[in-house]
């Protein structure tokens, strides 16, 4: 998470300066610029809700410095999404002019679309500092919480401990697939959100589009590993399941948007433990022939 804000802070400080050069050139605005300036700021806009959300269901979050972090994206995402608005206004005003065959835009028309881009200005001002604030608050409360847990276990293990160990039902066929899949494979996790543009092609069942990609590890003798495969019964809603059960933990190093490694929990172990290796399918029955006709 701390590299994720580091990067979303450098692409705050590049968005601020391009809408200040859109502003410079309000009589004659570009309708490309504006749309992709637009664009960025929803993209940010996402990011900084979904670091949000992640940091939210950290252990750390209800210390002092995990509560001064989410504070700070909170006022990060409110940032974002402002200038979002702002930024489609003004992309309004400079389509209009455009379809009126107008090569600039009338004084007050220019005015309007300056205070637009003014907007969004202010609102990403303190954006770069808010993610360095942010950073700093998450790295303090990480290794306070880090310097909490018990010598030998790292803090995802101590995360561990408040969850439950053992699940109080057993764990359906597809949950316990996906329980070994995710310790045998390289398991992510993506959630994008309907309005972006890449989840409008998944047509509107969902608020969300959500998937999962697992990559086999290469072995010998697996032509299958090192691959992009999609196991029939590991579904979000199986990782939801292990999630709730504490048998799973998702990487909040990255958010949703981009992606997020699951990683099987110390009481997941046990559970694989407790498990054993899986049944062996039987074999296959041998072919029928059939018998020729006789007279």
């Amino acid at each position: 998470m701390i590299q994720q804000l580091d990067i979303i802070g450098e692409e705050f400080t590049v968005l601020h300066t391009s809408l200040r050069t859109s502003r410079a050139f309000a009589s004659n605005p570009s309708v490309p610029s504006l749309t992709a300036q637009h664009r960025t700021a929803q993209d940010l806009a996402v990011t900084a809700m979904g670091l949000l959300q992640d940091l939210a269901e950290e252990p750390y979050a209800r210390s002092n410095d995990g509560q001064e972090a989410l504070a700070a994206l909170g006022r990060l995402a409110q940032g974002a999404a402002e200038a979002t608005v702002s930024i489609v206004r003004a992309t309004t005003l400079a389509a209009q002019a455009h379809e009126d065959g107008l090569g600039s835009l009338p004084s007050w028309k220019a005015a309007l679309l300056r205070q637009r881009l003014n907007d969004a200005i202010t609102a990403l001002k303190h954006t770069p500092g808010i993610c360095r604030s942010a950073a700093g608050f998450t790295m303090s409360a990480t290794a306070h919480f880090e310097a909490a847990a018990p010598a030998g276990k790292t803090s995802a293990d101590a995360a561990g401990q408040s969850l439950p160990a053992d699940p109080a039902v057993a764990l359906l066929p597809a949950q316990q697939h996906a329980l070994r899949t995710i310790q045998a494979a390289t398991v992510t996790l993506s959630q994008v959100p309907r309005e972006h543009a890449a989840a409008q092609m998944a047509g509107p069942e969902s608020a969300v589009t959500r998937s999962v990609a697992v990559t086999i590890p290469r072995q010998p003798g697996n032509p299958a590993s090192g691959t992009d495969m999609l196991p029939e019964n590991i579904t979000p809603q199986a990782i939801d399941q292990l999630l709730e059960l504490g048998l799973v933990r998702r990487d909040t190093r990255t958010s949703l948007f981009v992606g997020q490694h699951l990683h099987t929990t110390p009481a997941g172990r046990r559970t694989l433990d407790r498990l054993g290796s899986p049944p062996v399918p039987p074999p296959p029955s041998p072919p029928v022939h059939s018998r020729p006709r006789t007279r």
